[in-house]
């Protein structure tokens, strides 16, 4: 149910953010996208940048050095192909964390320019087929014993019924004997003597 909403949660900043010839890439976690970035050659800095206001640094170079920083925690899973003022850059093993806009900017020394934004959607993959027998089996074990409980409660319904059938159909016990006590009597017959 989350993927949905992280869908629908995407599809409205896509609506409402300025993305000029946006493009949208739907992958599956775990899949790798390749984000391309060019522009003139009069361009000095290249930066990647994630997010709606473009407030998380993935990936930064300098044309005139050879050296660039990515963001700590993407260490391991970006690479980056430089030629400047092509800058290609490779994102391994994507998590629904990756979700969102991508912008390429380009620096001078006197001002920005944003030449390419992506946004990425970033999806679970499908459940394999294994978790569903698994699901199956426990189906299967909640039906059998809600059977053997049911059969059980009939089973003393039944028996509860058959047992009260049973004494409603014997006729009472009837004593030859009259209903008094024989013992106070004789006595009674004693004292008057």
């Amino acid at each position: 149910m989350s993927a949905v909403w992280l869908k629908i949660a995407t599809i409205l900043c896509l609506c409402c953010s300025e993305l000029t010839d946006a493009r949208v890439m739907w992958k599956e976690a775990g899949e790798s996208i390749t984000i391309s970035c060019t522009s003139d050659s009069q361009q000095q800095m290249m930066s990647l940048m994630k997010g709606l206001n473009r407030d998380e640094q993935i990936f930064f170079t300098e044309k005139t050095k050879q050296k660039h920083n990515i963001k700590d925690t993407m260490k391991v899973r970006v690479q980056a192909n430089i030629v400047f003022p092509k800058v290609e850059i490779l994102i391994k093993n994507l998590t629904r964390n990756d979700t969102g806009p991508y912008w390429c900017l380009y620096k001078t020394m006197s001002s920005d320019e944003c030449t390419d934004s992506l946004l990425l959607v970033v999806t679970e993959k499908q459940q394999e087929v294994c978790e569903y027998s698994s699901v199956n089996v426990v189906v299967l074990a909640v039906v059998a014993f809600s059977a053997v409980l049911l059969a059980i409660m009939l089973f003393l319904v039944l028996w509860i019924t058959k047992k009260n059938t049973r004494a409603s159909f014997r006729p009472e016990k009837t004593s030859s004997r009259p209903k008094n006590n024989d013992v106070y009597e004789d006595m009674r017959g004693t004292i008057r003597r």
